[in-house]
């Protein structure tokens, strides 16, 4: 039995990921509108919530890596309505 070994890593996105849009957020962006026919609208949450929420720590976006391919991703936001996406 061949076992393959997958790299997986969670990367925390930070104030500095929204404020130079890095790769992170171009990936995290992509996962998320990929959802686009279950959630309508999705894509203007992302850019009037998300990114600025994560330039002002209200929210804070991850990403799960899976051999460098970004696989899954979370939005979490903080505070006394908080919530996970």
């Amino acid at each position: 039995m061949f076992k393959i070994k997958n790299d997986f890593r969670i990367v925390r996105l930070s104030e500095l990921d929204a404020k130079f849009k890095t790769d992170h957020i171009d990936n995290l962006e992509d996962l998320v509108l990929a959802n686009e026919e279950m959630y309508p609208k999705i894509d203007k949450w992302f850019k009037k919530k998300v990114i600025p929420g994560i330039k002002t720590s209200e929210r804070v976006g991850y990403i799960g890596y899976v051999n460098e391919k970004p696989m899954i991703s979370a939005v979490v936001k903080r505070g006394k309505n908080s919530k996970f996406c």
